[in-house]
């Protein structure tokens, strides 16, 4: 996916035209989108703005602070979502995920009333760059209080999710806090003490924004898994999960969306399971007093 986006940046950048080869691939999903519902001229309005947004779109500001650290205190950690973006995203994921399925609706109820009060985290197993945007797109368009909870996700980014072009158009969908893994630092030791400063920020940040009724959204992870069986977590995600309500969700197909080796996107057949909130360590002596007894 690296690669093709960084192909799709260079060729749409020297101006936009479709006469690259990768670019007629792309733009033979008009067929796609059509089959899947879209309207043939709306279908080519949509492969056609995506391209252009997915060169237009800057980094985020976050990432400043690698060109010049002393900007961590003025930038942050934190990227908020883009609305427009978050509603042309929506739009375009809309229709490839018209045969997955939402498994859990009955779990959405005991979320929200758990919601500042309590400090809560999404964990969710990871298959492709697409299912941090398949897990709000699937709760956003469920509507209700299941509209609700996508608007407070903040999913815990690592800094080279932003860098290929679709991976960053689609993180505009939502709120993120950057981190910095362990192979980024080891790659990189001369910023491996700011990294370190990154990560602890980004924690205290955590904690911050969970009082104040967001949920953290994580991939234990730490890297997509090309088995689709579930792979060792990271040491470093365990202080966003011990201690903590859980909010499971399995992910299944998503990686089939767009497969590697190809610039056609599939209606691949999937599925979200949100399972129902889990204490995982303890809370303090008054929250688990008054912890409502479905967790």
């Amino acid at each position: 996916m690296a690669e093709k986006d960084s192909n799709m940046g260079q060729d749409a950048e020297g101006g936009g035209h479709t006469h690259a080869p990768w670019q007629r691939e792309f733009f033979k999903n008009v067929e796609g989108f059509t089959r899947y519902g879209v309207p043939e001229e709306r279908a080519k309005e949509i492969l056609t703005k995506f391209l252009k947004l997915s060169v237009s779109t800057p980094l985020p500001d976050v990432t400043k602070t690698f060109q010049n650290p002393d900007l961590l205190d003025e930038v942050g950690v934190h990227t908020k979502q883009d609305p427009p973006l978050r509603d042309f995203m929506v739009e375009f994921l809309t229709p490839l995920m018209r045969n997955f399925t939402f498994e859990g609706r009955e779990n959405v109820q005991y979320i929200m009333p758990l919601l500042g009060k309590y400090p809560v985290t999404l964990i969710s197993n990871h298959m492709s760059h697409l299912d941090a945007p398949a897990i709000y797109n699937m709760l956003y368009n469920e509507g209700g209080d299941a509209r609700k909870i996508a608007d407070q996700l903040v999913f815990i980014a690592g800094r080279l999710a932003f860098e290929p072009d679709f991976a960053r158009l689609a993180l505009y969908m939502f709120d993120t806090l950057l981190v910095c893994s362990k192979l980024d630092m080891s790659d990189n030791p001369g910023l491996a003490d700011l990294m370190t400063r990154i990560n602890m920020r980004a924690f205290r940040q955590s904690q911050q924004l969970q009082k104040e009724g967001r949920i953290m959204s994580i991939f234990p992870e730490g890297t997509r898994s090309r088995t689709g069986r579930l792979i060792s977590f990271v040491d470093t995600v365990y202080h966003y999960v011990a201690n903590k309500i859980i909010i499971p969700v399995t992910l299944e197909g998503t990686d089939n969306i767009l497969p590697t080796s190809s610039f056609l996107f599939n209606a691949a057949k999937g599925k979200m399971v949100l399972g129902r909130p889990i204490l995982v360590g303890k809370l303090s002596s008054k929250q688990m007093a008054d912890l409502p007894d479905f967790v």
